[in-house]
């Protein structure tokens, strides 16, 4: 099997678990299966209508001890959040490392960038 596609089915396999994670602890989440379509629109997203907040989710995997992140997937949260305005909008990085876990890293609030970089040691500052 191709190595691209071992990454994709990585990928959907973690857009699944943060799925299941996120309805564990009450919020609806949804896996948005549009990767590569060129619509604006997050890997995941979820809702928390006691709290009017919405999250929309940039997912990624890895074995390594970082990983970056292209500044355009940051501006399509942004510009999916942009139709919830009644909703308190939180754009987030969810990486899941393979052998560490989860490191969420909203964000909104900070300059744009051409790239952003997660480390497997940085502390999550957004939880569910």
């Amino acid at each position: 099997m191709h190595q691209a596609v071992k990454n994709r089915r990585r990928g959907f396999a973690t857009e699944r678990k943060l799925v299941k994670m996120l309805e564990a602890r009450g919020w609806r989440a949804f896996r948005v299966p549009t990767s590569g379509t060129g619509y604006s629109l997050p890997d995941v997203f979820a809702v928390n209508n006691k709290e009017k907040r919405i999250v929309a989710f940039e997912v990624k995997s890895t074995v390594e001890d970082h990983i970056s992140v292209d500044g355009f997937q940051i501006r399509k949260l942004l510009s999916f959040l942009d139709a919830f305005r009644l909703y308190r909008g939180e754009a987030v990085i969810a990486v899941w490392f393979i052998n560490n876990g989860w490191v969420f890293r909203v964000i909104n609030g900070f300059p744009l960038q051409e790239r952003y970089v997660v480390y497997v040691h940085d502390s999550s500052d957004w939880s569910p």
